[in-house]
């Protein structure tokens, strides 16, 4: 059946949720807030942006109404399934995750 999370986001803090995967399945990332929300497994150790150098490089970016469906497997996937996933906006919003395979 999974878990299913709503992340609310403040305007320039971030949040986590560590993914647990432990059987196959499908992760689904939806941002259903107004704006745009960035996506990194790599947290800035001091708290700015995950867009600071040196992690510029290390994040990808859902827009605002826009879902993302990935694989889910312990061994092999779209998503690294056994560590945090960070989220941040720079204006704020909220995303669901719905991890159907945990």
């Amino acid at each position: 059946m999974g878990r299913i999370n709503r992340i609310t986001l403040a305007a320039e803090v971030g949040d986590s949720i560590d993914l647990a995967g432990v059987a196959k399945g499908q992760v689904w990332i939806q941002n259903i807030g107004s704006n745009a929300v960035l996506v990194s497994y790599i947290k800035n150790p001091n708290g700015s942006a995950i867009t600071a150098i040196p992690y510029a490089n290390s994040y990808y970016t859902i827009p605002a109404g826009v879902a993302y469906q990935v694989p889910q497997n312990p061994t092999a996937g779209a998503v690294a399934q056994d560590q945090q996933m960070y989220f941040y906006s720079v204006l704020g919003t909220t995303v669901e995750v719905w991890n159907q395979g945990s």
